[in-house]
């Protein structure tokens, strides 16, 4: 009865789930990163990308106890995630009988006593102890060859003796200082007088150069606003409009569109040696005239105490004021 529900939390190509935290003296392995993944997504129930980071932060302190310089976390994430992409695909094609995928099922089965490989690119060139140096590249050898043995005092105390080493070499020597004679420290009062001195009219005369190079400054900055002002109010100058009501009217007539009339209106206005930036020729502006205009006038006794505009609008005016014959 126990072998049988053994077999079933089987996990494809791999085995037992790993439920607790990796262990050993050995760098992680790929087939124990990988039970300990697939136990954390699929029973905890955590997401890829949680099961992911979750397994990588047990895995880095791992290799800071080997005080191997290591890739960073994302990196590490990524490489997880190529793998478990490598173990559906196989899982996806299991029920294949083809070479192809019998040699690749192999390939993964042999490679899960491989190291998971999250050492630093230059990892080689930034170790300093030659042992660890050889530690790492047996453990990158098929098997993973070697072990931590425990603890390093050495690089310990070393890593702790750094900030004492380097107190002593900021602190004062006192025992130089007590053999000194009493002109000694007079000569270091009367050049420390001198060169505060110094200091101080070094300090007046930057302020006083500093105090008239914000002046010049300030007067400059006034004359650019100044300057500034002026061009806004020639350019901020509205232009004329170009098409008055007898024009409006004329392309009324003669069926002219508001886009034809810009190239007409703009080609008098040159002819004429007027300034076209000074007018405002464009379709809007020429839409807007035209149905500002009224209707100039009609032949006969119609009165209409209504403004008539041109276009779309002059057939519904003529209706509500029972106009029955145009002029």
């Amino acid at each position: 009865m126990a072998e049988s529900t053994r077999k079933k939390q089987d996990i494809y190509l791999l085995g037992q789930p790993l439920k607790t935290a990796i262990l050993g003296n050995k760098l992680p392995a790929k087939g124990e990163v990988m039970r300990r993944f697939l136990y954390i997504h699929l029973s905890e129930k955590m997401t890829v990308r949680d099961s992911e980071t979750a397994v990588i932060r047990e895995v880095l302190p791992i290799w800071q106890r080997s005080i191997i310089p290591t890739t960073q976390e994302y990196n590490a994430i990524k490489k997880l995630d190529d793998m478990f992409k490598l173990w559906q695909g196989l899982k996806k094609h299991s029920k294949r009988n083809s070479d192809a995928q019998k040699r690749q099922e192999q390939a993964f089965v042999h490679s899960r006593k491989d190291l998971f490989d999250i050492a630093h690119a230059n990892a080689i060139e930034l170790i300093q102890i030659q042992e660890d140096r050889e530690f790492l590249l047996a453990q990158r050898e098929p098997g993973r060859r070697g072990y931590m043995s425990g603890v390093d005092h050495e690089v310990l105390s070393n890593e702790a003796m750094k900030p004492s080493k380097l107190k002593r070499e900021l602190n004062p020597k006192h025992k130089d200082i007590c053999t000194k004679p009493k002109e000694y420290f007079e000569r270091k009062r009367i050049d420390l007088k001198s060169r505060q001195k110094q200091i101080s009219t070094e300090i007046e005369h930057s302020s006083s150069v500093s105090s008239s190079e914000c002046e010049s400054e300030e007067d400059n900055i006034a004359k650019r606003v100044q300057v500034k002002r002026s061009r806004q109010s020639f350019s901020m100058s509205r232009p004329h409009c170009a098409v008055s009501r007898e024009t409006a009217a004329a392309l009324d007539r003669t069926k002219t569109s508001d886009r034809k009339a810009t190239y007409i209106i703009s080609g008098v206005a040159k002819h004429l040696g007027l300034n076209a930036g000074n007018l405002a020729i464009n379709r809007s502006s020429i839409r807007r005239a035209r149905h500002k205009a009224p209707v100039c006038h009609f032949n006969g006794n119609f009165k209409c105490q209504q403004q008539i505009y041109f276009g779309w609008c002059t057939l519904h005016c003529f209706k509500q004021c029972n106009v029955q014959h145009f002029p």
